[in-house]
């Protein structure tokens, strides 16, 4: 867990769907480092008989179809109630959306972890060239 200081932050951007920036205070906080892998999930699912809202659904491609031979991927095909229940079981909880972006942004309110310019070398995306997950951890630039 990283700690997260209290303290003020600029909230949002001039993006259509962020605006408009905004002061926003926020209380002291921990944050894990790194996604829940697969495999933390799948311990989840194995020691409560959790099944997940996409199974519930019946859908054909729930998460343990992306999960098999990954275990150090971080988990996907989940919702925020999967990931809710997750986080209960663990003992933490989920961030609200002013916590993740000020973990996001960093003490200097940088765009990216790494700084103000994109650069797809230091993420999991479509542009540098991965097909899928990577393992956690991967790209450590890309850490706040």
């Amino acid at each position: 867990m990283v700690a997260i200081p209290a303290g003020e932050f600029i909230m949002g951007s001039e993006v259509e769907d962020e605006r408009p920036p905004h002061v926003v205070f926020v209380e002291a906080f921990e944050m894990d480092m790194f996604e829940v892998t697969n495999q933390e999930f799948a311990r989840f699912v194995w020691e409560t008989g959790y099944v997940t809202d996409a199974e519930k659904a019946g859908d054909s491609m729930p998460w343990r179809v992306y999960a098999e031979g990954k275990p150090n991927h971080p988990v996907v095909k989940v919702s925020w109630n999967d990931a809710r229940a997750y986080c209960e079981w663990a003992g933490k909880r989920l961030p609200t959306e002013a916590e993740w972006e000020k973990a996001a942004r960093g003490t200097d309110g940088r765009i990216y972890p790494w700084g103000n310019e994109w650069d797809p070398t230091r993420a999991n995306t479509k542009e540098s060239g991965h097909r899928g997950t990577t393992p956690v951890g991967s790209f450590p630039e890309g850490a706040t």
